[in-house]
């Protein structure tokens, strides 16, 4: 580019009268004149003619003689006709016409009509030198014609000097510190520094290679590289593209997918992984595997697997579609490798599962898969498998209208943000999240659109699918086997669910003697006041019941917010109602079979105990502090008909006469006395 702005100084040089001292040859035009009218006369460039100009002519058919007259118009002077003849010649095929004066804007030329009636083709010439035409002097700087591409204003491209002219660009045009060679077909091309260029041993172009099919091209490219590896940009291969042989990547490569379809048709995997450092890149995925709106790999055998990666630590899958026949055993992705990242890719259509983390044999820890969809596959959406199967985070993917599962969990420590189920399973039964024997310590937050389609489970928990935690923002309950520990939040019912939980353990041992930490604390409600306020931060646990198995089941609520101050033991009047407080404490719902006041005091069926024990409402009996037992009084009328031995003080009832001895309570008013039930009668005392 240096060199073109070189050029171009030179020509405005030119044109400005900067090298007026440099002898300059002359340069000739040839214009073919029409047989009458005027017609503009122009310069290389496009501008009109200025300064001295040398006229001659020649005809071709030997005309007799040919009249021509040249005109123009004076830029100096104003009042001057625009055009006027400055030159008329009658003459003879190759006369000089003479030198016009300088200053003239518009040349014009008009041609007479020819002697002897022939039709003769005129040929003006005309000389000038390029120094004349100034922009001092005229104030316009002359444009150029129109080129054709890529061409520049230059002397000859080699050879000795000539005049000017538009021509292409040659390599000797460059400055000698620019590239000055071609790379080899295939491979990319750099400069090395010594003015030759170089081919690059990292990356390979596959559409430069031979080969029938797109797999015959990039294993050609794969072949190329050095065993250290490097890239393989197949983006070239532009439209439909076929394969029928496995595409196996046995160096560390980087391979750049092509948009558009490759549909493969062999029977085995179409891309086998087998070392570390692989990355697969494509242009974009469609979203669900659909269509073939961005990158696809298209899978036309039953039996056949998309991608298979074995000990390709590391793997990183990116940006496609992959689709497979719509029926048979073949796995979409069968991942056997650890630390694999598997990031918008869509699986769609394969007979057996659409990801599967396999860890049976080869270890397959620590995968990441984000984004993506993985749907309408014949087993499940995504698998987890195996004793090295573990650790899997699944960041904002989708199952969607699978045959089995939307997540199929056997494996421990897999972790869930924002999945998402829907639709997957048969008919009735079709579960979104499936956690099977050996499926522990799984946590997340994780979506299911269940009940909806096919799928009417959100999470189910299998016998031996213990400790896991998963947080559900829309379905209410699990379904649990028996044995199985597991804790499950959902914001339906808004509680903790904990299914058949043996051991809550919150924090760990205290090395500090001098005091004690609680290990759990529950507490969050206020109490309101009813009059717009509310204050606390109690604590309240809700021991849940129904009636499916016996109607005398009864729901319990352990607070520490009765009355504000009391700690209380509240049973529900039924099995289906929640015992609940109201404002400032006071019992809403329920009956208080259990109260503890502020002093220790405890009441049984008594919310006010008036002594260290008290027993009925009206603290009927109690036990003080110091052991004094003071039974509660009834009137005579009030004995009733007890069970022998009962014992009681009656208030109204006849003492006896003799000290010591009894009589036969009566209901004649007395003092009161010690009344005891014996055979089947009260004596008093």
């Amino acid at each position: 580019m240096n060199y073109l702005y070189k050029q171009l100084a030179i020509c405005l040089a030119l044109w400005l009268g900067a090298s007026a001292a440099v002898a300059e040859t002359p340069t000739c035009i040839d214009t073919t004149l029409s047989a009458t009218g005027r017609q503009q006369l122009t310069v290389p460039g496009g501008a009109e003619i200025y300064g001295s100009v040398r006229f001659s002519y020649r005809t071709t058919g030997l005309p007799t003689a040919v009249s021509i007259s040249i005109e123009a118009g004076n830029v100096a002077a104003a009042t001057q006709t625009p055009f006027e003849q400055i030159a008329a010649v009658t003459n003879t095929s190759g006369a000089s016409m003479g030198t016009a004066a300088a200053g003239w804007r518009f040349w014009f030329v008009n041609v007479a009509t020819l002697a002897g009636g022939t039709s003769p083709t005129i040929i003006l010439t005309s000389c000038f030198h390029p120094s004349a035409f100034s922009i001092a002097r005229f104030g316009t700087v002359p444009t150029f014609p129109n080129q054709s591409a890529n061409t520049l204003f230059a002397g000859p491209g080699s050879g000795a000097a000539a005049t000017p002219a538009f021509r292409a660009l040659v390599l000797a045009d460059l400055p000698a510190t620019t590239v000055t060679g071609a790379g080899t077909a295939g491979q990319s091309a750099v400069w090395n520094g010594a003015n030759t260029i170089a081919a690059s041993p990292a990356v390979r172009f596959a559409d430069k290679f031979a080969g029938a099919d797109f797999d015959d091209k990039v294993t050609a490219a794969h072949t190329d590289l050095p065993a250290t590896g490097g890239t393989i940009d197949a983006r070239g291969l532009e439209g439909a593209q076929t394969a029928n042989t496995t595409i196996t990547l046995s160096k560390p490569v980087r391979l750049l997918w092509p948009a558009g379809a490759v549909t493969y048709s062999g029977t085995g995997r179409f891309i086998s992984a087998t070392v570390r450092g692989i990355v697969i890149e494509a242009i974009s995925h469609s979203g669900d595997g659909a269509d073939a709106s961005g990158s696809t790999m298209a899978v036309t055998g039953t039996g056949v697997d998309g991608i298979l990666a074995t000990d390709a630590e590391g793997i990183v899958l990116k940006n496609f579609n992959l689709t497979g026949p719509g029926s048979g055993t073949g796995i979409g992705i069968n991942m056997k490798s650890n630390l694999c990242q598997i990031e918008n890719v869509a699986v769609k259509s394969f007979g057996g599962s659409g990801v599967v983390i396999d860890g049976t044999v080869n270890n397959a820890n620590l995968c990441r898969i984000v984004g993506g969809r993985s749907g309408n596959n014949g087993s499940h959406g995504y698998e987890t498998k195996g004793t090295n199967g573990n650790l899997t985070h699944f960041i904002s993917a989708i199952s969607q209208s699978n045959a089995g599962d939307g997540f199929h969990i056997a494996t421990p420590y897999n972790l869930f943000s924002a999945t998402n189920t829907d639709s997957n399973g048969a008919v009735g039964t079709g579960i979104g999240y499936q956690f099977v024997s050996g499926a522990t310590n799984n946590k997340g937050v994780a979506y299911s659109d269940a009940p909806n389609g096919n799928e009417v489970t959100g999470f189910d928990f299998d016998a031996g699918a213990n400790y896991n935690t998963l947080l559900n923002p829309n379905f209410a309950a699990p379904v649990v086997d028996a044995g199985t520990s597991n804790i499950y939040q959902s914001t339906t019912a808004g509680m903790l669910n904990t299914a058949h939980l043996g051991t809550i353990t919150a924090g760990g041992p205290n090395d500090n003697l001098a005091y004690i930490l609680p290990s759990t604390r529950f507490q969050g409600f206020n109490q309101p006041t009813g009059a717009g306020a509310a204050f606390g931060a109690y604590g309240g646990i809700l021991f849940n019941a129904n009636n499916s198995f016996d109607a005398r089941a009864r729901r319990y609520l352990i607070t520490n917010a009765l009355d504000l101050f009391k700690f209380a033991i509240v049973r529900s009047s039924n099995s289906s109602t929640d015992p609940s407080l109201g404002n400032t404490g006071v019992l809403a719902s329920g009956t208080v079979d259990f109260t503890m006041d502020e002093t220790g005091n405890v009441g049984i069926g008594d919310t006010s105990p008036a002594a260290l024990l008290t027993v009925g409402n009206g603290d009927l009996f109690q036990v003080s502090s110091t052991g004094v037992v003071l039974i509660g009084t009834v009137a005579f009328a009030a004995l009733g008909t007890p069970a022998n031995g009962t014992e009681v003080y009656c208030s109204n009832c006849d003492a006896p006469t003799v000290a010591g001895s009894y009589n036969t309570c009566a209901s004649t008013p007395g003092p009161g006395a010690w009344a005891k039930r014996i055979r089947g009668a009260w004596s008093c005392f």
